[in-house]
């Protein structure tokens, strides 16, 4: 009985050991967890943010291609409101300068363009120049200013030879024409300029 009682406080010794293991274990076992549970809520942290700076980033990248393509848009909008513009009244704008050439003196008309291009070369003022005088005192009798004529005189500049009027088309028809089309804002001078030239044209030639 004694040795049963003996082997029995040595089970329990070896059980009570292996529990203290065991328990030691868990103790271990429970730190790696929280370990393991701290690195993946950092882990989860840092791809979350990841994620929102890349998606920030697409976002503000994603607007700026967006407003790129807008002012793209309104750019070949306006270019072709102005080839419209152009392929139209070009024509009338060769018109006219040829009817001030005659009234002004091929020498004086010259001096005008040339004092033009100067401008537009060395960014000089020209309206004192008495080329610019004579300019402005035909211009004044016909409702237009210097301003007009500057206007019109570059836009035949940058406009392509191959916008030609209709041969058959009148001033009145050209007249009605831009005030039927629509064109942008940033455009709207150049069709005051341009409407003032047609009411020259009718004052200098009632022909047409």
């Amino acid at each position: 009985t004694k040795d049963k009682l003996d082997k029995t406080e040595l089970e329990l010794k070896e059980t009570k050991a292996d529990l203290k293991e065991t328990k030691a274990d868990l103790k271990e076992t429970k730190a790696d967890s929280k370990e393991t549970k701290n690195r993946l809520e950092l882990y989860l942290n840092n791809t979350t943010n990841i994620l929102n700076e890349t998606k920030e980033r697409l976002g503000n990248e994603l607007s700026e291609m967006k407003t790129e393509l807008k002012k793209t848009q309104d750019e070949l909008k306006d270019t072709k409101a102005m080839t419209k513009l152009l392929s139209v009244h070009r024509d009338w704008i060769g018109i006219f300068n040829r009817k001030l050439k005659m009234k002004l003196g091929e020498d004086v008309f010259n001096e005008i363009k040339e004092a033009m291009d100067d401008a537009r070369t060395y960014q000089t003022d020209i309206t004192q120049c008495s080329c610019v005088k004579k300019l402005e005192e035909i211009l004044e009798k016909v409702g237009m200013s210097f301003k007009d004529f500057k206007l019109l005189f570059e836009t035949k500049q940058l406009s392509n030879k191959k916008f030609h009027k209709s041969p058959d088309q009148t001033i009145k028809d050209a007249k009605e024409q831009l005030l039927r089309d629509s064109f942008p804002e940033e455009q709207k001078n150049l069709v005051t300029s341009l409407t003032k030239l047609f009411n020259a044209l009718e004052i200098w030639d009632p022909r047409h």
